[in-house]
């Protein structure tokens, strides 16, 4: 970052970061004006959690677009990931009555 007098390189000195903003404090390596820059996340997600009863419905979805439609075969495939559910890939309805 350019120094806002004498637009020569500055260098950080210190950093504080919250969830949503950076703040860091810069020191000009030529005249030593000290200033302030803050940055924001624009588009910043939050992570999503997905249960393991997703990833067997993703499993067979997969599995049955490439032709695959054999239950001990996404239940392999599933053990092998180490990811267990009991009641095997059929989807769930959700309240909209889609399925998932």
């Amino acid at each position: 970052m350019k120094c806002p007098v004498c637009r020569s390189r500055s260098r950080v000195i210190r950093t504080e970061a919250s969830d949503d903003e950076t703040v860091r404090r810069r020191e000009c390596e030529v005249c030593g004006e000290r200033f302030t820059t803050s940055e924001r996340s624009v588009n910043r997600r939050q992570p999503t959690a997905i249960s393991s009863g997703h990833i067997m419905i993703s499993i067979g979805q997969l599995l049955g677009n490439l032709g695959i439609h054999d239950d001990e075969s996404i239940r392999q495939l599933a053990t092998a990931m180490k990811i267990h559910r009991n009641d095997s890939t059929q989807p769930k309805e959700t309240r909209d009555g889609d399925e998932r």
